[in-house]
């Protein structure tokens, strides 16, 4: 079992949550190193500014080794906005070796991750549950996103100090829908499109 202790995580960071300044990305693309760029955008992002976001020129991140369930997120429920909203996403590593990740956000006042950081042993699989904070304004769809990073385990420390001054070896974006239906009505909506495509 995956056990952490008070050095691993604090309450801001697990428990509560709230403000934690690592869950926000710190950088749009690693490859690139323009870190204060990215904090203009989230800055801008945070202040619900409309951003459009052009084609980066930058060395294209290796391909990404660790299965997500899900290319996107969803944030569905008739009080969204008014009521806490959790989804959860599985990464499983289908690799040979532990790999450490780590999943950041755009606002840390409108989402939490619980955990933000951990590790996955080779075969095994880790639910992440990505938070969309209750009493806040529902943003744009594909507006905001969680990225998910990883690097190989290079020994037996634990995820936040085997993270310390490293950099990823690959990323995914998952950009996030809002929706103020019920996740159940969304699936049929979805369903029935599909049928309608079938039939044409």
């Amino acid at each position: 079992d995956k056990t952490f202790d008070d050095e691993d995580w604090d309450a801001a960071e697990y428990d509560d949550h709230e403000v934690d300044e690592d869950e926000t990305e710190d950088k749009l693309d690693p490859s690139s190193g323009d870190a204060e760029w990215h904090r203009r955008l989230t800055r801008k992002l945070s202040a619900g500014s409309r951003v459009v976001l052009r084609p980066s020129r930058a060395t294209a991140m290796p391909e990404f080794l660790l299965q997500l369930d899900n290319e996107k997120v969803e944030f569905a429920s008739e009080k969204l906005g008014e009521e806490q909203c959790t989804t959860v996403v599985k990464i499983k590593n289908t690799q040979k070796d532990k790999y450490f990740y780590k999943i950041k956000c755009t606002s840390n006042e409108l989402f939490r991750i619980r955990p933000p950081l951990g590790y996955i042993k080779p075969g095994e699989a880790e639910d992440v549950k990505l938070i969309f904070n209750a009493d806040k304004p529902v943003p744009e769809s594909g507006k905001h996103y969680f990225v998910v990073y990883y690097r190989k385990a290079d020994g037996d420390k634990a995820p936040r100090s085997a993270w310390s001054g490293k950099e990823p070896e690959a990323m995914k974006r998952l950009y996030i829908n809002f929706s103020k239906k019920k996740k159940e009505e969304k699936k049929e909506e979805e369903k029935k499109e599909e049928k309608k495509e079938e039939e044409k």
